[in-house]
């Protein structure tokens, strides 16, 4: 398996490289680091003249960065290092995770601009939305203490059951359990004849149905009762997701804060 990691060396960034370190053993996956530099801030003339000196001097110090953060790697986990120009990160992001033919991207989330940047933070949220490959969101707070438990939440829409099959693979390495689970709300009302997971592979995967008139509160008691992981989620045009991120969100919420949340693009 192949992993990518990008980074801005920030703390929160940090902290999540520890937790893919140790997913990354579980996995017997491979790591590939890569960092977007942009354009410096221009003060003057002089800095104007100079600036592809003042690029290149980004650069370097980029992958000086990076071959230090892959030393904390066991040398037969580091992949492919990349320092990347760039003024659209999740663009470039994507990109190198397509060029090395990743099959995931873990990167860490923080707080930063509007409300669901404040949860999710703006790279991380962008990248979920443009990625073709799964993308594993690590709060600062999430410590890892290995996967026994993944929940991956549907709102029933087709499409939804596709990453079944990835999320099988992750569960297997990991030795973990699968819980699909539905909530079913008085304005979303569910037809009886879709709750139930599509048959695939050998082993059958049970759906839990929740009835709230809130999901994100559903969501978050189901996390904390069953002893949560991960959060699995398939983001469409519409429904769950809108549901979930395109409408106000509480600050509270304990599953945006400590559990990491692994996303697939519709």
């Amino acid at each position: 398996m192949k992993i990518v990691f990008p980074t801005d060396f920030s703390d929160a960034a940090l902290h999540a490289f520890s937790y893919v370190r140790e997913l990354a053993e579980e996995l017997n996956a491979v790591v590939s680091l890569v960092h977007v530099y942009d354009m410096p801030v221009l003060q003057g003339d002089s800095d104007f003249l100079n600036l592809e000196e003042l690029l290149e001097e980004r650069r370097q110090k980029a992958e000086m960065n990076l071959k230090a953060l892959a030393g904390l790697l066991p040398f037969h986990r580091v992949g492919e290092m990349q320092a990347v120009f760039g003024m659209f990160v999740p663009d470039e992001i994507v990109a190198f995770a397509e060029q090395v033919r990743a099959d995931m991207i873990a990167m860490g989330a923080k707080g930063e601009h509007s409300l669901i940047e404040k949860i999710l933070g703006s790279v991380t949220t962008h990248t979920m939305l443009k990625s073709p490959v799964p993308v594993l969101s690590i709060p600062h707070e999430a410590e890892y203490r290995g996967v026994r438990r993944i929940a991956y939440a549907t709102d029933l829409h087709p499409h939804s059951w596709v990453p079944l099959g990835f999320l099988k693979q992750i569960a297997q390495k990991l030795n973990a359990e699968i819980r699909v689970v539905h909530v079913r709300t008085p304005d979303y009302p569910s037809d009886e004849a879709m709750l139930e997971v599509p048959a695939s592979g050998d082993e059958a995967v049970q759906m839990d149905i929740i009835e709230h008139e809130d999901v994100e509160c559903a969501l978050n008691d189901y996390i904390q009762r069953e002893q949560i992981d991960w959060l699995g989620m398939f983001i469409p045009r519409r429904r769950l997701w809108e549901r979930l991120f395109h409408r106000s969100l509480s600050k509270r919420m304990f599953f945006h804060s400590s559990v990491p949340l692994l996303t697939f693009r519709g």
